[in-house]
């Protein structure tokens, strides 16, 4: 089964003996044996007849164990074939599955060679020549990447986010491990196996549609990078690329400080946005870099800005030097999913609203990660 395959490799053969990669071969071209799947690629000789190209090319290998993978696959590779070509998203050369003993099957991809490796890569390296510090003591490398890294770096993957806006389409796993520099010295948005066009709104949402997002969300969204309305889905907020742009606000605070907004062994950080810039980062960096900073971290879906105005302010301020403008608070209405605000400080202004939240849990109990899955029963409308 082939998806995808450009006419270059079209008449290409993916030959797989003993679960090992041997050769990559055809009608046009032939891969080599590849020692390191992402990291050293395979070289490819295309040959039209006069001439040989030769091509470093990157495969990767999923073992797909159960039917549920197996569909997975097709998903992923349709909606790699149905990208085209764009500066800032990993170029998808084509892919096929290959069906073993019983359910088990097996899927092989190309992809362009990215030999500038990940952001993380960069950023590790960045931090090694900070010099050795006290992690207790000093928990930040401020600075961490220049700034004009960071400009490449945010306006990359902002366009290529409003390319998959444009397509319908939500990353739901951008990080830095995900981006890519390419050889032709751009960053490029790769890993599109938790793509999907699928938004959610949970506005007045009822226990089954809060468990259908959840389960939607396991397995995609690494941790560390939900946004807050997927974080908690009490939270009823709408879920759509608004997640893509906080997830690129966390990528950003590492590039600044070299280390993630918010803790991995807790989610209260991203329900709540809440995270300390330290002061170097005030010093060394431009108010614009701190505004996007500020917008793209905004807990309310409605407060971040979208990709399309992103990729305009950075691509304004690289070429202009123009600031972003600076967006004065407004309280927030019930349809952006955000609690509302009152309109004056009075004696209400100081009671609580916990309404947001999820529900209070009796005393002796643990809250569960995720909501109980619902019975079914169709006519079922009570609240959680």
């Amino acid at each position: 089964m082939v998806w995808g395959l450009t006419k270059r490799i079209v008449s290409w053969i993916i030959v797989v003996i003993s679960s090992q990669i041997r050769t990559v071969w055809g009608g046009v071209g032939r891969l080599s044996r590849p020692q390191d799947h992402w990291a050293g690629g395979c070289t490819c000789a295309l040959t039209d007849g006069c001439s040989v190209l030769q091509e470093r090319l990157a495969i990767r290998r999923v073992l797909l164990q159960d039917p549920e993978a197996l569909e997975k696959a097709k998903v992923e590779i349709d909606l790699l074939g149905s990208l085209c070509d764009h500066p800032h998203i990993v170029h998808f050369q084509g892919a096929q599955i290959f069906r073993g003993s019983g359910a088990s099957a097996e899927a092989i991809y190309i992809f362009e060679l990215c030999p500038g490796g990940t952001l993380l890569s960069h950023l590790e390296a960045a931090m090694e020549a900070g010099g050795k510090r006290d992690a207790r003591t000093t928990p930040y490398c401020c600075p961490c990447l220049e700034e004009q890294d960071i400009l490449a770096v945010l306006g990359a993957t902002a366009q290529a986010l409003v390319y998959l806006t444009r397509l319908g389409m939500i990353h739901y796993d951008v990080k830095s491990e995900n981006l890519l520099l390419g050889n032709d010295g751009l960053w490029k948005l790769g890993d599109f196996g938790s793509a999907s066009e699928r938004t959610f709104d949970l506005t007045n949402a009822d226990k089954k549609a809060l468990w259908e997002a959840q389960e939607f969300i396991h397995g995609r969204c690494t941790p560390m990078f939900r946004a807050p309305e997927i974080a908690d889905v009490y939270l009823r907020w709408k879920i759509g690329p608004k997640v893509d742009l906080f997830a690129l606000g966390c990528i950003l605070f590492a590039m600044m400080t070299g280390q993630h907004p918010f803790p991995m062994e807790s989610t209260c950080g991203n329900i709540t946005a809440s995270y300390r810039l330290p002061p170097e980062a005030k010093e060394h960096y431009s108010s614009a870099v701190l505004t996007w900073l500020r917008g793209l971290l905004a807990r309310s879906p409605a407060e971040r800005p979208t990709a399309v105005r992103l990729s305009s302010e950075v691509e304004r301020f690289r070429l202009l030097g123009e600031e972003p403008p600076v967006d004065d608070p407004q309280p927030a209405t019930a349809a952006t999913g955000a609690p509302t605000a009152p309109a004056a400080p009075d004696a209400a202004a100081w009671e609580a609203d916990f309404s947001a939240f999820a529900p209070a849990v009796p005393e002796g109990e643990e809250r569960s990660e995720q909501p109980e899955k619902p019975e079914e029963d169709p006519g079922e409308e009570s609240q959680p």
